[in-house]
């Protein structure tokens, strides 16, 4: 009855501690890679201010702006805030997560509104100043006119488009001069204790779970039997199993991106245009969900054909061990 407290440590300890330890591997092949997070947000078309945006529609402050006012349209909006330049800071964030998991220095989230500031000068500052004249609502008679190096909520009566958008162009360097050249996201945290790591405690968790699997899965076969060849056998099939388990969680994950264009199919005949958000916006989410699959699919791809490989190598070498048995007869003859 050897076989049986064998069998209960590889079902309640060494399979388990097999799949976890074999996925938390996996896990770190992507998780821990900086390019994987900026290759699903690298598609400008996911910045993009939609159609439907409009000075009715966009009622807010910009953080770190202000002095601009809360109602801007989608023209003067991109003038401000371009695709590229909001791709770039997201990508200095991901750039500031890091350090903080690394443990290389506390979550001081903060974007550069430096290049925001150099951008608005010479012809962007004209297309600007106009894009924002053209949505500014008519103010009333009684209303004050503007203070010079102020950008007005509302275009004074009588005042035409132009000659608001001159106005506006001419208040720009006062305004962005009063415009900090970073932007805090909000409260610095620091590092919960000297040394803290969370990527380097998945590093370790993953480790740590792999070797107690390793002593598991050896005690279980030296539990199970005392015979070399039963022992490759077991440590090959104990291995095997759930590295299977990965493997399939890897192939569910890399047929997924098939239902990609059932997707897209399903957004082209649904009515986008009520939120303003386009087709290239939907292709654009659709390419970054297809990029993120594919390299989460071979991360456990990868880490469960390797284990297979090697349990499939034991039971050869198991197969081609041969037997005490045999080995008595062969010393005999």
């Amino acid at each position: 009855m050897r076989w049986l407290p064998a069998l209960l440590l590889a079902l309640l300890l060494v399979m388990p501690l097999f799949i976890g330890g074999l996925s938390a591997v996996a896990v770190s092949t992507f998780a821990l890679d900086r390019d994987w997070y900026l290759g699903f947000l690298a598609d400008e078309r996911l910045y993009d201010i939609p159609d439907a945006v409009s000075s009715a529609t966009w009622q807010m402050t910009l953080p770190g702006l202000p002095s601009f006012p809360p109602g801007m349209g989608r023209d003067a909006l991109r003038e401000l805030l371009p695709p590229a330049y909001l791709r770039d800071q997201a990508g200095s964030v991901i750039d500031q997560v890091f350090t903080f998991l690394w443990g290389r220095g506390p979550l001081d989230l903060s974007v550069d509104l430096s290049p925001l500031k150099q951008s608005l000068v010479g012809d962007a500052a004209k297309r600007f100043a106009l894009a924002m004249a053209k949505d500014l609502p008519v103010a009333t008679a009684s209303a004050a006119l503007p203070k010079r190096g102020t950008i007005p909520g509302s275009r004074p009566k009588g005042w035409t488009v132009e000659q608001t958008a001159r106005f506006i162009e001419g208040s720009l360097p006062t305004v962005l001069a009063d415009v900090p050249d970073r932007l805090q996201l909000g409260d610095t945290v620091p590092l919960p204790w000297p040394g803290f790591s969370a990527f380097g405690m998945l590093i370790g968790a993953a480790v740590a779970a792999m070797l107690l699997a390793f002593g598991a899965w050896f005690g279980s076969a030296f539990a199970f039997s005392e015979v070399p060849r039963e022992r490759l056998l077991w440590l090959g099939g104990t291995l095997l199993a759930p590295a299977l388990c990965v493997l399939a969680i890897g192939a569910a994950v890399a047929v997924s991106p098939m239902t990609i264009p059932w997707a897209r199919s399903g957004i082209s005949s649904s009515d986008c245009n009520v939120y303003g958000l386009g087709q290239g916006f939907a292709d654009a989410v659709l390419g970054a969900v297809g990029i993120a699959v594919r390299r989460v699919a071979t991360g456990f791809l990868a880490t469960g054909g390797i284990a297979a490989g090697i349990g499939i190598g034991l039971l050869v070498w198991g197969g081609i061990t041969p037997s005490e048995g045999r080995k008595d007869l062969t010393a005999t003859a």
